[in-house]
């Protein structure tokens, strides 16, 4: 999948590393199935800290970061009391 790439329309980070490369490079080194085999990148997932510098993965985070709107305070008030709720209440039949 990664060598039919085209090198040219890879995402190039500012630091010159391209991502897919690493992708594929921790593709290679996998035994069993990972999210990099389908080009899915989990920049949570510490497996990349072996690939990409702090700097790198706050730049992928940041890349066209979606802005989510302010929840409404009723909202969040009764989102904080679910959290708070053990889940044994939650589940009671």
């Amino acid at each position: 999948m990664y060598t039919g790439l085209n090198k040219a329309k890879m995402w190039k980070l500012s630091t010159g590393t391209l991502v897919e490369e690493q992708m594929m490079k921790l593709a290679i080194s996998q035994e069993y199935e990972h999210l990099s085999h389908t080009l899915i990148m989990d920049v949570r997932d510490k497996c990349w800290l072996s690939y990409f510098s702090l700097e790198e993965i706050d730049e992928i985070k940041c890349h066209e970061a979606v802005q989510l709107p302010v929840l409404p305070s009723n909202l969040k008030s009764y989102i904080d009391q679910l959290v708070a709720t053990p889940r044994s209440t939650l589940y009671e039949t």
